[in-house]
């Protein structure tokens, strides 16, 4: 969000956080597991990764490569290899070294340039490409109450 929108202050972001909490919940994973602050949530995504108990399978990798090379015949196919560009270049370094992308100072300048140019145009676009299609609905559906 900071990189891409950053409209959120803190409170927002906690905000955010919590309401993704009763998302986790609908999912089947109790409250008491989640961490309850961003900072908290943070801190427990750091130690999960620094713990090397997160591996980066087969099917992982098959998946992966669908993001990074879309098949032909796929939708927005540019687009979906611009996402996997930023996706996996937000990844923290060793996950990432872990799906075998090489990274350098310049892939980083170049994704630091891009969610840049990103944040300054998004709000430019027209709704249909700037939200994710459940969230304009909703967003609708609210006005019209």
């Amino acid at each position: 969000e900071r990189r891409t929108v950053g409209r959120l202050d803190d409170a927002g972001r906690q905000r955010f956080h919590e309401e993704q909490m009763l998302a986790a919940e609908m999912l089947l994973l109790p409250r008491e597991k989640i961490p309850p602050t961003v900072p908290a949530l943070r801190r427990y995504i750091e130690q999960v990764v620094d713990s090397g108990d997160l591996i980066v399978t087969d099917a992982a990798h098959r998946v992966a490569g669908l993001f990074r090379h879309p098949p032909r015949e796929a939708e927005w196919r540019p687009v979906l290899r611009v996402v996997s560009r930023w996706a996996f270049g937000t990844l923290p370094a060793r996950l990432r070294a872990d799906y075998g992308i090489a990274w350098n100072p310049v892939k980083e300048a170049a994704l630091r340039a891009s969610l840049s140019w990103l944040k300054t145009v998004r709000p430019l676009l027209p709704g249909t490409y700037r939200e994710i299609e459940i969230a304009r609905r909703a967003g609708e559906a609210a006005a019209a109450d």
